[in-house]
Order: C-alpha cells, then structure tokens, then sequence
C-alpha cells in the first residue's frame, strides 16, 4: 500500500472510476475463504478481486467508491464515447452531458 505521496504518483495499476466498476461479491460467489470481497471490473483488463477484514470495512470503501464516482463524473461535466449500434453496426458517438 502507498506509504507517503510520492508512492500514489508512482502506482503500477491506476483505475478511473468513471471507466470502473465496482461490485460487492456476495458470499456465495466467493472464489476462496475470504470474507468481505469485491471487485473492481474496467472493460479491456482483467478484473481484480480484493478482501477487506471487516463488512464495515466493505460498506465504507462502497460508500467512497460513489462518492468519487460522482465526483469524477461532476468533474467531467461531459464525456464522448465511440459506440457500435446493435442493429446496424455503424459506428457513432455517445456524449454524456451531466452540465444540463
């Protein structure tokens, strides 16, 4: 884990929260004994599975996970996406505008 700032500016794996997704695994989908897991999926990467101690530990990364997600998206104000179109296969861009 970073020890000081200079370790957050020199992080091998950094994900954007407005690219990310962050899901709570329930205990049944556990892939091994550890309690407390979840996920952060990004599209084009491999999804990382991580484990806290506590489910309090768990609901509290939850809750700061939605605070910066709307944060990152308040601070964006508006993102263009390249989309394909499901019936036709056209290629099209896909703008979200959170400044209306």
């Amino acid at each position: 884990p970073p020890l000081n700032i200079g370790d957050w500016l020199e992080c091998g794996l950094v994900f954007k929260v407005y690219q990310s997704m962050l899901r709570v695994i329930k205990d049944s989908e556990n892939v091994d004994e550890r309690q407390h897991c979840f996920l952060i999926q990004t599209s084009g990467q491999e999804s990382r599975y991580f484990s806290v101690e506590t489910r309090q530990e768990l609901l509290r990364i939850e809750s700061a996970w939605h605070c910066s997600v709307c944060a990152a998206v308040m601070k964006l104000g508006s993102k263009t996406f390249n989309v394909t179109t499901a019936t036709g296969g056209t290629s099209a861009g896909l703008t979200l505008d959170w400044n209306l």
